[in-house]
């Protein structure tokens, strides 16, 4: 008798310890990090916070497929050291009637490819709406800072349908920020 309990409790053990390693490999596969399928950068190097040593402006696509995928721009400066983010799902971008994947591919590859055109990028900076207008949404601070400085950057950009921003450098903020902004609807 003593026998059979002694295999008993052996098997029961050995039946606790495969469930455990088996829900042990459940979790940790559940907790793995999916890689992602579509990942598309665009990059420039460009004088922007600094007369002296550029910035890296970059647009990066990520995700498992392009009708799913998220958009995320970013201003690094010269030690990499990011300055400025904004991330958005590409939906935020792309007009379709239907969610296509072919559509998708085509219209953002086509809009990252122009994403950093020369026209964007503007010196001296101006403003969208006129900041001396009371309902000014943008920082006046920081317009009243770069207005009148002849070798400060900005840059126009739009990653929400129908909505413009501008950055510059501000020295005061130590910072890349958005100082002017506006939806076209």
């Amino acid at each position: 008798m003593k026998t059979v309990n002694c295999y008993i409790i052996f098997l029961v053990s050995l039946m606790l310890l495969s469930s455990c390693a088996e829900e042990d490999t459940k979790n940790k596969s559940n907790n793995m990090m999916m890689p992602y399928n579509i990942s598309n950068k665009v990059s420039v190097k460009r004088y922007f916070s600094s007369n002296n040593k550029p910035d890296y402006f970059e647009l990066e696509l990520k995700g498992d497929n392009y009708t799913n995928a998220i958009l995320k721009f970013s201003v690094l400066n010269y030690k990499h050291d990011t300055m400025f983010f904004y991330s958005v799902p590409v939906d935020s971008v792309i007009v379709c009637e239907t969610k296509n994947e072919d559509t998708y591919r085509i219209k953002i590859l086509e809009f990252m490819s122009t994403f950093f055109a020369e026209t964007n990028f503007a010196c001296p900076p101006y403003t969208i709406n006129d900041p001396t207008k009371n309902n000014f949404p943008g920082d006046t601070l920081v317009w009243n800072e770069i207005k009148n400085d002849t070798t400060r950057w900005c840059f126009e950009f739009s990653l929400n349908k129908n909505i413009n921003k501008l950055i510059t450098y501000s020295a005061n903020e130590n910072a890349i920020v958005v100082y002017d902004y506006t939806n076209m609807n």
